[in-house]
């Protein structure tokens, strides 16, 4: 495995870190909830296509790791950027919405087991 590089901002290297815990976090739920057989709600949005079809979960960790490492602290507040659903985020705060991501889905794919 591949190391996490230093960082100028240490901020961005603990979220990258944390990114990549709760990503391993939500996967292991999700092979949990898959060998289960727990039913998933279906939904319409294309954005909730199972992982395997978007990429393998270690591409999208090493392509994490890096990006940011050069980036100084004071990038991280301003500016601000459009999301895709048209909410400005500075990067520091994109970051960890990012975080809270797998960490949202892995709660409630345990919830959907414990239901089971």
């Amino acid at each position: 495995m591949v190391e996490v590089p230093e960082h100028a901002y240490r901020g961005a290297r603990a979220m990258v870190v944390l990114h990549e815990q709760h990503l391993r976090a939500f996967l292991d739920a999700w092979n949990q909830a898959k060998a289960s057989g727990v039913p998933l709600p279906q939904v319409a949005d294309p954005d909730y296509m199972l992982p395997a079809k978007h990429c393998c979960a270690q591409h999208v960790v090493d392509k994490w790791r890096t990006p940011l490492a050069l980036i100084t602290e004071d990038r991280f507040e301003s500016p601000e950027f459009p999301s895709r659903w048209k909410v400005e985020y500075c990067i520091d705060a994109m970051l960890e919405h990012a975080v809270m991501h797998p960490v949202r889905h892995r709660f409630q794919l345990v919830e959907l087991m414990a239901k089971d």
